[in-house]
């Protein structure tokens, strides 16, 4: 060993490749989250607007329970469920995949 410069390992180049490509598939994947729960209200309105206008199917409360209020909710927990994360759960504290929320 002659003193000099400890040479860097191969790989610390590409660290920052590493946080750009982290940080672009969390924020897809929330993006992906929002569209799956903005199309899936919008088609469980569609589906209680359908059965409103049923003339020959009498409509009983499990069918409103299961095709219309289960989804509903289930597709809003896409949109708000992110908003109510802890605030010490570590993707926020970093900055990162932290959705728009206010």
């Amino acid at each position: 060993m002659n003193g000099g410069p400890v040479p860097a390992p191969p790989l610390t180049d590409w660290e920052s490749f590493y946080v750009i490509v982290g940080s672009s598939a969390a924020a897809l994947t929330g993006l992906c989250l929002a569209g799956t729960g903005v199309a899936g209200l919008v088609f469980t309105g569609w589906v209680a607007a359908r059965a409103q206008r049923q003339k020959t199917y009498r409509r009983v409360p499990s069918d409103w329970v299961w095709f219309v209020a289960l989804p509903g909710l289930g597709y809003a927990s896409h949109l708000i469920g992110p908003c109510h994360r802890g605030h010490d759960a570590p993707l926020v504290n970093q900055g990162r995949g932290t959705p728009p929320c206010g």
